[in-house]
């Protein structure tokens, strides 16, 4: 799975539960705040990647309560993106 794959089921996933569910309205105003975040990472976080992986962070630490295959990949796919682009020290 690409990480713009993982992004479109996890707004899936949110956009079907966030009107119930806290949590997934959270996810959702991450991930759809991810362009935003890439344009204005450089001047708020440093860079355009460091705004990406924020929001992915973000969204991931919203999206804990969905389950299943495909969760547990788009889950993976974004945590193997952050960890290969930590910031640098």
């Amino acid at each position: 799975m690409t990480l713009n794959e993982a992004i479109k089921v996890m707004k899936g996933w949110a956009r079907e539960k966030a009107p119930k569910n806290t949590l997934a309205a959270n996810c959702l105003t991450y991930l759809e705040a991810i362009p935003k975040a890439i344009d204005f990472g450089p001047e708020l976080v440093g860079s355009a990647f460091e705004g990406l992986r924020t929001q992915l962070m973000y969204a991931l630490s919203n999206a804990q309560g969905w389950r299943g295959d495909e969760a547990r990949a788009a889950k993976k796919t974004m945590k193997v993106w952050i960890e290969k682009n930590q910031p640098l020290p």
